[in-house]
């Protein structure tokens, strides 16, 4: 029985071996190298699905998806999922802790439960917030909050747009990603944050719990 890796410790440059069925050749296998760990979906024209992927040259084509991307001990480190169209050698794979998590929640509640904290958040130290940066000068990295939606998990605890969030969960916040892969997939998990609000000498210690991603509202039609 092959056996599940974790992608988190996978670096650029690691060899990897793609299997599958491409254009119903069964059993094919091509191999390559990781180009990027850490791909987000935003990158690749999918800014509201969110999560990240694995890049690789191994060439993935139609029948490829769904199958396993291997290291070299034999371990899956990722689900081939899609290539850019036109491309040679830019193809992508869910991460397999990605793909555990989701397997874990079909197997609990036989389909996907999104955690959902309920605000919009920007990286920090990207160029449009230079100026909001000179309102706090002591803070270098962090998460602002752009907004909060009333009676979310964000709103609950206490969030404000204009937070700037230097730690979740007791970790430093470097970029959106990490607030994101901390979420993960876990409902009802209370989770402390500390922001630096305006206002305000020292850092605001707050406490969100992650809720199920509401279903989208129904609209009369006549």
């Amino acid at each position: 029985m092959i056996s599940i890796g974790s992608s988190s410790e996978l670096r650029a440059g690691e060899w990897v071996c793609a299997l599958g069925s491409p254009f119903s050749l069964q059993n094919s296998v091509s191999a390559g190298i990781i180009s990027a760990v850490a791909r987000h979906s935003s990158e690749l024209g999918y800014p509201q699905k969110g999560g990240e992927y694995i890049q690789t040259d191994a060439a993935i084509n139609a029948g490829n998806s769904g199958g396993p991307l291997i290291n070299l001990d034999g371990e899956v480190i990722g689900i081939n999922t899609m290539k850019v169209d036109g491309s040679v050698g830019i193809s992508f794979a869910i991460p397999a802790d990605t793909a555990v998590q989701v397997i874990e929640q079909l197997r609990k509640h036989k389909k996907v439960v999104r955690p959902y904290i309920g605000m919009q958040m920007i990286n920090f130290n990207t160029r449009e917030l230079r100026e909001i940066g000179r309102l706090f000068p002591d803070v270098k990295e962090g998460v602002i909050v752009k907004s909060v939606a009333p009676g979310s998990p964000a709103h609950k605890g206490g969030l404000l747009p204009g937070d700037v969030i230097v730690s979740f969960d007791g970790k430093k916040v470097h970029s959106t990603k990490d607030i994101m892969t901390t979420v993960g997939y876990k409902i009802g998990r209370h989770i402390p944050v500390q922001v630096k609000r305006r206002g305000e000498k020292n850092l605001v210690k707050l406490q969100v719990t992650t809720e199920p991603l509401p279903a989208p509202m129904q609209h009369f039609r006549g």
